[in-house]
Protein backbone atom coordinates (compact mmCIF):
# COMPACT_ATOMS: atom_id res chain seq x y z
CA UNK A 1 0.00 0.00 0.00
CA UNK A 2 1.25 3.51 -0.87
CA UNK A 3 0.02 6.24 1.49
CA UNK A 4 0.78 9.36 -0.55
CA UNK A 5 -0.79 11.74 -3.03
CA UNK A 6 -0.07 9.72 -6.14
CA UNK A 7 -1.21 10.82 -9.60
CA UNK A 8 -3.95 8.69 -11.09
CA UNK A 9 -2.64 7.66 -14.48
CA UNK A 10 -4.45 5.15 -16.72
CA UNK A 11 -1.19 3.35 -17.45
CA UNK A 12 -0.67 2.65 -13.72
CA UNK A 13 -3.96 0.83 -13.20
CA UNK A 14 -2.48 -2.45 -14.43
CA UNK A 15 -0.03 -2.35 -11.51
CA UNK A 16 -2.26 -1.03 -8.71
CA UNK A 17 -5.68 0.26 -7.81
CA UNK A 18 -6.49 3.73 -6.46
CA UNK A 19 -8.64 4.99 -3.64
CA UNK A 20 -11.22 7.73 -3.87
CA UNK A 21 -9.92 11.01 -5.31
CA UNK A 22 -8.28 13.07 -2.58
CA UNK A 23 -7.42 16.22 -4.53
CA UNK A 24 -6.93 17.61 -8.00
CA UNK A 25 -3.33 18.56 -8.56
CA UNK A 26 -2.60 21.69 -10.58
CA UNK A 27 0.63 21.86 -12.55
CA UNK A 28 1.78 25.37 -13.36
CA UNK A 29 4.90 27.47 -14.00
CA UNK A 30 7.21 29.43 -11.71
CA UNK A 31 9.22 32.20 -13.36
CA UNK A 32 11.22 35.29 -12.57
CA UNK A 33 9.00 38.35 -12.22
CA UNK A 34 9.25 40.55 -15.34
CA UNK A 35 10.06 44.22 -14.95
CA UNK A 36 7.17 45.35 -17.17
CA UNK A 37 3.72 44.04 -17.90
CA UNK A 38 3.24 41.92 -21.01
CA UNK A 39 0.44 44.21 -22.18
CA UNK A 40 3.02 46.93 -22.72
CA UNK A 41 3.03 50.47 -21.49
CA UNK A 42 2.43 53.90 -22.87
CA UNK A 43 -0.23 55.26 -25.18
CA UNK A 44 -0.76 52.02 -27.11
CA UNK A 45 -1.65 49.92 -24.07
CA UNK A 46 -5.46 50.52 -23.98
CA UNK A 47 -6.00 48.61 -27.26
CA UNK A 48 -4.41 45.44 -28.55
CA UNK A 49 -2.68 45.05 -31.88
CA UNK A 50 -5.79 43.93 -33.76
CA UNK A 51 -7.80 46.98 -32.70
CA UNK A 52 -5.02 49.34 -33.72
CA UNK A 53 -4.78 47.70 -37.14
CA UNK A 54 -8.53 48.14 -37.69
CA UNK A 55 -8.34 51.79 -36.60
CA UNK A 56 -5.45 52.39 -39.00
CA UNK A 57 -7.38 50.73 -41.83
CA UNK A 58 -10.42 52.90 -41.10
CA UNK A 59 -8.38 56.12 -41.09
CA UNK A 60 -6.75 55.22 -44.41
CA UNK A 61 -9.92 54.07 -46.20
CA UNK A 62 -12.61 56.52 -45.06
CA UNK A 63 -11.08 59.55 -46.83
CA UNK A 64 -10.97 57.94 -50.31
CA UNK A 65 -14.46 56.48 -49.73
CA UNK A 66 -15.94 59.92 -49.06
CA UNK A 67 -14.11 61.38 -52.07
CA UNK A 68 -15.26 58.57 -54.39
CA UNK A 69 -18.85 58.74 -53.18
CA UNK A 70 -19.07 62.55 -53.53
CA UNK A 71 -17.41 62.55 -56.98
CA UNK A 72 -19.60 59.74 -58.31
CA UNK A 73 -22.74 61.42 -57.03
CA UNK A 74 -21.78 64.77 -58.59
CA UNK A 75 -21.21 63.11 -61.98
CA UNK A 76 -24.36 61.02 -61.70
CA UNK A 77 -26.56 64.06 -61.10
CA UNK A 78 -24.53 66.21 -63.50
CA UNK A 79 -23.67 68.74 -60.81
CA UNK A 80 -19.89 69.01 -60.72
CA UNK A 81 -19.97 72.04 -58.41
CA UNK A 82 -22.30 70.58 -55.77
CA UNK A 83 -19.57 68.96 -53.63
CA UNK A 84 -16.26 69.69 -55.26
CA UNK A 85 -14.06 67.88 -52.73
CA UNK A 86 -10.46 67.02 -53.46
CA UNK A 87 -8.87 63.81 -52.25
CA UNK A 88 -6.46 65.71 -50.03
CA UNK A 89 -9.29 67.65 -48.36
CA UNK A 90 -11.17 64.40 -47.63
CA UNK A 91 -8.09 62.78 -46.11
CA UNK A 92 -7.42 65.89 -44.05
CA UNK A 93 -11.04 65.85 -42.85
CA UNK A 94 -10.65 62.27 -41.58
CA UNK A 95 -7.44 63.13 -39.75
CA UNK A 96 -8.79 66.35 -38.23
CA UNK A 97 -11.98 64.60 -37.09
CA UNK A 98 -9.88 61.94 -35.38
CA UNK A 99 -8.27 64.71 -33.32
CA UNK A 100 -11.63 66.51 -32.90
CA UNK A 101 -10.58 69.53 -34.93
CA UNK A 102 -12.49 71.59 -37.49
CA UNK A 103 -12.48 71.19 -41.26
CA UNK A 104 -13.36 73.17 -44.37
CA UNK A 105 -15.56 70.44 -45.90
CA UNK A 106 -19.24 71.38 -46.02
CA UNK A 107 -21.59 68.58 -47.04
CA UNK A 108 -24.61 69.78 -49.02
CA UNK A 109 -26.26 66.44 -49.80
CA UNK A 110 -27.93 64.04 -47.40
CA UNK A 111 -25.90 60.99 -48.42
CA UNK A 112 -22.57 62.72 -47.79
CA UNK A 113 -23.85 64.09 -44.50
CA UNK A 114 -24.71 60.56 -43.37
CA UNK A 115 -21.20 59.35 -44.26
CA UNK A 116 -19.61 62.18 -42.31
CA UNK A 117 -21.99 61.71 -39.37
CA UNK A 118 -21.20 57.99 -39.15
CA UNK A 119 -17.49 58.77 -39.07
CA UNK A 120 -18.05 61.30 -36.27
CA UNK A 121 -20.01 58.72 -34.25
CA UNK A 122 -17.22 56.18 -34.76
CA UNK A 123 -14.62 58.70 -33.58
CA UNK A 124 -16.74 59.63 -30.54
CA UNK A 125 -17.07 56.01 -29.39
CA UNK A 126 -13.44 55.17 -30.14
CA UNK A 127 -11.99 58.16 -28.30
CA UNK A 128 -14.30 57.61 -25.32
CA UNK A 129 -13.16 54.00 -24.88
CA UNK A 130 -9.53 54.96 -25.43
CA UNK A 131 -9.62 57.78 -22.88
CA UNK A 132 -11.32 55.61 -20.26
CA UNK A 133 -8.95 52.67 -20.75
CA UNK A 134 -5.89 54.89 -20.79
CA UNK A 135 -6.94 56.53 -17.52
CA UNK A 136 -7.52 53.15 -15.90
CA UNK A 137 -4.24 51.82 -17.20
CA UNK A 138 -2.17 54.74 -15.96
CA UNK A 139 -3.82 54.88 -12.53
CA UNK A 140 -4.40 51.17 -11.76
CA UNK A 141 -2.45 49.07 -14.24
CA UNK A 142 -3.06 45.32 -14.40
CA UNK A 143 0.14 43.34 -14.49
CA UNK A 144 0.18 40.42 -16.91
CA UNK A 145 2.78 37.76 -17.67
CA UNK A 146 4.20 36.97 -21.11
CA UNK A 147 3.04 33.33 -20.82
CA UNK A 148 -0.41 32.01 -19.95
CA UNK A 149 -0.46 28.50 -21.41
CA UNK A 150 1.65 25.82 -23.07
CA UNK A 151 1.33 27.46 -26.49
CA UNK A 152 2.93 30.67 -25.17
CA UNK A 153 5.89 28.69 -23.85
CA UNK A 154 6.40 27.09 -27.26
CA UNK A 155 5.83 30.24 -29.29
CA UNK A 156 8.22 32.38 -27.25
CA UNK A 157 10.84 29.66 -26.88
CA UNK A 158 11.10 29.52 -23.08
CA UNK A 159 13.25 26.68 -21.75
CA UNK A 160 12.03 24.89 -18.66
CA UNK A 161 13.23 22.47 -16.00
CA UNK A 162 11.48 20.27 -13.42
CA UNK A 163 12.16 17.71 -10.72
CA UNK A 164 13.55 14.44 -11.95
CA UNK A 165 11.11 11.59 -11.39
CA UNK A 166 8.17 13.78 -10.36
CA UNK A 167 4.76 13.96 -12.03
CA UNK A 168 5.63 16.12 -15.04
CA UNK A 169 8.86 14.26 -15.74
CA UNK A 170 7.01 10.95 -15.47
CA UNK A 171 4.17 12.03 -17.75
CA UNK A 172 6.48 13.44 -20.43
CA UNK A 173 9.03 10.63 -20.40
CA UNK A 174 6.88 7.53 -19.87
CA UNK A 175 3.40 8.35 -21.13
CA UNK A 176 2.66 10.04 -24.45
CA UNK A 177 -1.12 10.31 -24.48
CA UNK A 178 -1.16 13.84 -23.05
CA UNK A 179 -0.89 15.93 -26.20
CA UNK A 180 -0.61 19.36 -24.56
CA UNK A 181 2.28 18.38 -22.33
CA UNK A 182 4.08 16.44 -25.05
CA UNK A 183 4.55 19.73 -26.87
CA UNK A 184 6.79 20.88 -24.02
CA UNK A 185 9.48 18.37 -24.97
CA UNK A 186 10.51 20.74 -27.76
CA UNK A 187 11.62 23.51 -25.38
CA UNK A 188 12.93 21.37 -22.54
CA UNK A 189 16.28 22.42 -21.07
CA UNK A 190 18.39 19.55 -22.31
CA UNK A 191 20.15 17.36 -19.72
CA UNK A 192 19.09 19.58 -16.82
CA UNK A 193 17.04 18.36 -13.87
CA UNK A 194 16.38 19.38 -10.28
CA UNK A 195 17.51 16.61 -7.98
CA UNK A 196 17.87 18.45 -4.66
CA UNK A 197 14.77 18.13 -2.45
CA UNK A 198 16.05 20.04 0.59
CA UNK A 199 15.33 23.71 1.22
CA UNK A 200 16.70 26.09 0.15
CA UNK A 201 16.57 24.65 -3.34
CA UNK A 202 19.24 26.84 -4.89
CA UNK A 203 19.14 24.91 -8.16
CA UNK A 204 15.60 26.13 -8.81
CA UNK A 205 16.44 29.77 -8.09
CA UNK A 206 19.61 29.59 -10.18
CA UNK A 207 17.60 28.28 -13.12
CA UNK A 208 15.04 31.08 -12.69
CA UNK A 209 17.79 33.71 -12.65
CA UNK A 210 18.85 32.41 -16.07
CA UNK A 211 15.32 33.16 -17.36
CA UNK A 212 14.33 29.50 -17.31
CA UNK A 213 10.93 28.20 -16.19
CA UNK A 214 10.30 25.72 -13.40
CA UNK A 215 7.31 23.41 -13.80
CA UNK A 216 5.73 22.05 -10.64
CA UNK A 217 2.59 21.76 -8.54
CA UNK A 218 0.87 24.95 -7.46
CA UNK A 219 0.90 24.10 -3.74
CA UNK A 220 4.61 23.36 -3.75
CA UNK A 221 5.41 26.54 -5.69
CA UNK A 222 3.42 28.66 -3.22
CA UNK A 223 5.35 27.11 -0.35
CA UNK A 224 8.62 27.81 -2.15
CA UNK A 225 7.77 31.48 -2.72
CA UNK A 226 6.55 31.95 0.86
CA UNK A 227 9.75 30.61 2.40
CA UNK A 228 11.83 32.74 0.04
CA UNK A 229 9.73 35.78 1.02
CA UNK A 230 10.31 35.12 4.73
CA UNK A 231 14.08 34.90 4.27
CA UNK A 232 14.20 38.18 2.32
CA UNK A 233 12.00 39.88 4.91
CA UNK A 234 14.52 38.97 7.59
CA UNK A 235 17.13 40.70 5.45
CA UNK A 236 15.05 43.93 5.62
CA UNK A 237 14.64 44.22 1.86
CA UNK A 238 11.98 46.34 0.17
CA UNK A 239 8.63 44.82 -0.66
CA UNK A 240 9.34 44.67 -4.40
CA UNK A 241 12.75 43.10 -3.81
CA UNK A 242 11.18 40.34 -1.75
CA UNK A 243 8.83 39.23 -4.52
CA UNK A 244 11.29 38.40 -7.29
CA UNK A 245 9.39 35.32 -8.48
CA UNK A 246 5.82 34.83 -9.61
CA UNK A 247 3.49 31.92 -10.40
CA UNK A 248 1.56 31.77 -13.65
CA UNK A 249 -2.16 32.09 -12.77
CA UNK A 250 -3.33 29.48 -15.27
CA UNK A 251 -2.58 25.78 -15.05
CA UNK A 252 -0.94 23.72 -17.76
CA UNK A 253 -2.27 20.35 -16.61
CA UNK A 254 -4.78 18.96 -14.09
CA UNK A 255 -4.36 15.53 -12.57
CA UNK A 256 -6.26 13.67 -9.85
CA UNK A 257 -4.41 12.21 -6.86
CA UNK A 258 -5.21 9.37 -4.47
CA UNK A 259 -3.76 6.54 -2.37
CA UNK A 260 -2.58 3.39 -4.14
CA UNK A 261 -3.42 -0.20 -3.15
CA UNK A 262 -2.35 -3.54 -4.53
CA UNK A 263 -4.69 -5.08 -7.04
CA UNK A 264 -7.64 -6.88 -5.39
CA UNK A 265 -6.67 -5.46 -1.99
CA UNK A 266 -9.28 -5.70 0.78
CA UNK A 267 -8.07 -2.47 2.38
CA UNK A 268 -9.49 -0.25 -0.32
CA UNK A 269 -13.07 -0.23 0.99
CA UNK A 270 -11.99 0.39 4.57
CA UNK A 271 -9.76 3.31 3.69
CA UNK A 272 -12.21 4.84 1.23
CA UNK A 273 -14.85 5.14 3.95
CA UNK A 274 -12.51 7.06 6.26
CA UNK A 275 -11.00 9.14 3.47
CA UNK A 276 -14.41 10.30 2.32
CA UNK A 277 -15.19 11.42 5.88
CA UNK A 278 -11.93 13.34 6.15
CA UNK A 279 -12.47 15.00 2.78
CA UNK A 280 -16.03 16.02 3.60
CA UNK A 281 -14.99 17.55 6.92
CA UNK A 282 -12.20 19.59 5.28
CA UNK A 283 -9.51 18.26 7.60
CA UNK A 284 -7.22 17.17 4.77
CA UNK A 285 -7.51 20.52 3.00
CA UNK A 286 -6.79 22.35 6.25
CA UNK A 287 -3.70 20.28 6.95
CA UNK A 288 -2.46 20.85 3.43
CA UNK A 289 -2.72 24.65 3.71
CA UNK A 290 -1.63 24.85 7.35
CA UNK A 291 1.86 26.16 6.59
CA UNK A 292 0.69 28.80 4.13
CA UNK A 293 -0.68 32.22 5.16
CA UNK A 294 -4.27 33.18 4.51
CA UNK A 295 -3.27 36.22 2.45
CA UNK A 296 -1.68 35.63 -0.93
CA UNK A 297 2.09 36.02 -0.87
CA UNK A 298 3.72 37.84 -3.81
CA UNK A 299 0.63 38.06 -6.03
CA UNK A 300 0.79 38.80 -9.71
CA UNK A 301 -0.16 42.44 -9.12
CA UNK A 302 1.80 43.88 -6.21
CA UNK A 303 -0.84 46.62 -5.83
CA UNK A 304 1.56 49.44 -5.22
CA UNK A 305 -0.16 52.48 -3.70
CA UNK A 306 2.08 54.89 -5.60
CA UNK A 307 1.71 55.30 -9.32
CA UNK A 308 4.03 57.75 -11.06
CA UNK A 309 4.30 57.99 -14.81
CA UNK A 310 7.66 56.87 -16.12
CA UNK A 311 9.41 57.62 -19.38
CA UNK A 312 8.15 54.29 -20.73
CA UNK A 313 4.55 55.47 -20.36
CA UNK A 314 5.11 58.66 -22.36
CA UNK A 315 7.88 57.52 -24.69
CA UNK A 316 5.51 57.30 -27.65
CA UNK A 317 4.57 60.98 -27.21
CA UNK A 318 8.17 62.09 -27.58
CA UNK A 319 8.68 59.73 -30.51
CA UNK A 320 5.67 61.23 -32.32
CA UNK A 321 6.96 64.78 -31.79
CA UNK A 322 10.46 63.84 -32.93
CA UNK A 323 9.14 62.02 -36.00
CA UNK A 324 6.93 65.01 -36.87
CA UNK A 325 9.85 67.43 -36.68
CA UNK A 326 12.04 65.16 -38.79
CA UNK A 327 9.37 64.73 -41.48
CA UNK A 328 8.73 68.49 -41.54
CA UNK A 329 12.47 69.16 -41.89
CA UNK A 330 12.79 66.68 -44.76
CA UNK A 331 9.81 68.24 -46.57
CA UNK A 332 11.27 71.72 -45.99
CA UNK A 333 14.58 70.70 -47.57
CA UNK A 334 12.73 69.16 -50.52
CA UNK A 335 10.74 72.37 -51.01
CA UNK A 336 13.94 74.41 -51.07
CA UNK A 337 15.51 72.01 -53.56
CA UNK A 338 12.46 72.00 -55.84
CA UNK A 339 12.23 75.80 -55.71
CA UNK A 340 15.91 76.11 -56.63
CA UNK A 341 15.52 73.65 -59.51
CA UNK A 342 12.51 75.54 -60.88
CA UNK A 343 14.34 78.85 -60.76
CA UNK A 344 17.42 77.31 -62.32
CA UNK A 345 15.35 75.85 -65.16
CA UNK A 346 13.62 79.17 -65.80
CA UNK A 347 16.92 81.03 -65.80
CA UNK A 348 18.46 78.55 -68.24
CA UNK A 349 15.40 78.73 -70.44
CA UNK A 350 15.50 82.51 -70.38
CA UNK A 351 19.07 82.71 -71.68
CA UNK A 352 18.22 80.26 -74.46
CA UNK A 353 20.04 77.23 -73.15
CA UNK A 354 18.26 73.93 -72.80
CA UNK A 355 18.61 72.28 -69.42
CA UNK A 356 19.97 69.04 -70.84
CA UNK A 357 23.25 69.35 -68.99
CA UNK A 358 23.70 68.29 -65.43
CA UNK A 359 22.95 70.90 -62.81
CA UNK A 360 26.21 70.33 -61.01
CA UNK A 361 28.73 70.68 -63.81
CA UNK A 362 31.46 73.26 -63.42
CA UNK A 363 32.30 75.58 -66.27
CA UNK A 364 35.92 75.52 -67.26
CA UNK A 365 37.40 78.92 -67.72
CA UNK A 366 40.65 79.63 -69.50
CA UNK A 367 41.18 82.96 -67.79
CA UNK A 368 39.33 85.67 -65.97
CA UNK A 369 39.38 87.79 -69.12
CA UNK A 370 37.03 85.39 -70.88
CA UNK A 371 34.23 86.52 -68.59
CA UNK A 372 34.57 90.16 -69.69
CA UNK A 373 32.44 90.94 -72.75
CA UNK A 374 34.47 92.29 -75.69
CA UNK A 375 33.40 94.85 -78.26
CA UNK A 376 34.02 93.81 -81.87
CA UNK A 377 33.41 95.29 -85.26
CA UNK A 378 30.79 93.70 -87.44
CA UNK A 379 29.07 94.36 -90.70
CA UNK A 380 25.43 94.39 -91.53
CA UNK A 381 25.57 90.97 -93.18
CA UNK A 382 27.34 89.44 -90.18
CA UNK A 383 24.89 90.73 -87.59
CA UNK A 384 22.63 87.68 -87.38
CA UNK A 385 24.88 85.15 -89.07
CA UNK A 386 26.44 83.08 -86.29
CA UNK A 387 28.49 81.03 -88.71
CA UNK A 388 30.74 84.01 -89.44
CA UNK A 389 31.08 85.04 -85.80
CA UNK A 390 34.33 84.10 -84.13
CA UNK A 391 34.71 83.63 -80.43
CA UNK A 392 36.23 86.58 -78.59
CA UNK A 393 38.97 84.45 -77.07
CA UNK A 394 40.15 82.84 -80.35
CA UNK A 395 41.52 85.49 -82.73
CA UNK A 396 39.82 88.74 -81.72
CA UNK A 397 42.21 91.12 -79.98
CA UNK A 398 41.34 91.90 -76.39
CA UNK A 399 42.59 95.50 -76.51
CA UNK A 400 39.49 96.68 -78.39
CA UNK A 401 37.35 98.60 -75.93
CA UNK A 402 34.74 99.99 -78.28
CA UNK A 403 33.35 99.11 -81.68
CA UNK A 404 31.40 100.59 -84.47
CA UNK A 405 27.92 101.64 -83.67
CA UNK A 406 25.15 99.99 -85.60
CA UNK A 407 21.63 101.31 -85.94
CA UNK A 408 18.83 98.76 -85.55
CA UNK A 409 15.22 99.92 -85.65
CA UNK A 410 16.28 103.48 -85.02
CA UNK A 411 18.51 102.71 -82.02
CA UNK A 412 22.30 102.47 -81.68
CA UNK A 413 23.82 99.25 -80.32
CA UNK A 414 27.23 97.76 -79.61
CA UNK A 415 27.66 94.06 -80.36
CA UNK A 416 29.36 91.93 -77.67
CA UNK A 417 29.90 88.23 -77.08
CA UNK A 418 29.12 86.49 -73.81
CA UNK A 419 31.06 83.57 -72.35
CA UNK A 420 29.01 81.06 -74.33
CA UNK A 421 29.94 82.66 -77.65
CA UNK A 422 26.51 84.19 -78.25
CA UNK A 423 26.23 87.76 -79.50
CA UNK A 424 24.44 90.36 -77.43
CA UNK A 425 23.34 93.92 -78.18
CA UNK A 426 24.12 96.79 -75.80
CA UNK A 427 21.85 99.80 -76.33
CA UNK A 428 23.52 103.21 -76.50
CA UNK A 429 20.99 105.78 -75.45
CA UNK A 430 22.76 107.66 -72.69
CA UNK A 431 26.41 108.28 -71.80
CA UNK A 432 25.99 105.94 -68.85
CA UNK A 433 25.58 103.03 -71.26
CA UNK A 434 29.38 102.92 -71.67
CA UNK A 435 29.60 101.72 -68.08
CA UNK A 436 27.40 98.70 -68.85
CA UNK A 437 29.02 95.32 -68.18
CA UNK A 438 27.12 92.35 -69.55
CA UNK A 439 27.46 89.42 -67.17
CA UNK A 440 24.85 86.98 -68.47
Amino acid sequence: MAVAYLPILPEMQKYCTFSTILEQGELTVLMKRPQESATGSGLLAPFNKTVWLFVLAAVISVGPVIYTFATFRAKLWNKPDSENFSLFSCVWFVYSSLLKQGTNIIATTDSTRILIAMWWIFILILTSFYTANLTAFLTRPQFTLPINNVQDILRKGYQWVTYKGRTIDLVLSEFHDVEDLNLLNVTRWKDNYITSYEYPVNDIFNALEKNKLFLGETHYLKTLIFENYINKTRQHLNHRDRCTYVIMPNTIYLINKAFAFPINSTLKKLFNKELITLMASGIMTREKLRKLPIAQVCPLDLRSTERQLSIADLSLTFKVILAGYMIAMIIFVLEILINWLVKFYKRRKKIGRKSDRTFFCKWKRKSNDSLIPQLVYTTKNQLFDKRNIQLPFSNIPYDIVQGKKYCINGRDYYIVFDRYGDQRLIPIRTPSAFLFQYTA
